[in-house]
């Protein structure tokens, strides 16, 4: 049975969201410097978080953004790709 957990309060489970596949724990000081991919507990879904080809995945609500109406699923899927791949590039 899908629910919405704590800490994703203004979610429903009908609305739309695009998530950011890079996972972090928030408080170490990579964190808090906005420097995320460098956090020493970094994953990122599939690769170190189990949720491939899953119908249901839990996710922490920092990970969450609404989807937006003017981007289809498709292109909305594309965005969290491209900038997980050039985070780091420049």
């Amino acid at each position: 049975m899908a629910e919405i957990g704590s800490g994703l309060e203004g979610f429903t489970l009908s609305q739309g969201v695009v998530t950011n596949p890079g996972s972090y724990c928030g408080p170490c000081e990579a964190c808090i410097s906005g420097q995320e991919s460098m956090c020493i507990d970094y994953g990122i879904l599939v690769r170190n978080i189990p949720s491939g080809c899953a119908e249901y995945v839990v996710i922490q609500a920092q990970n969450l953004l609404t989807l937006l109406e003017v981007l289809t699923f498709d292109e909305a899927a594309a965005f969290p790709l491209v900038f997980q791949t050039a985070w780091r590039a420049g």
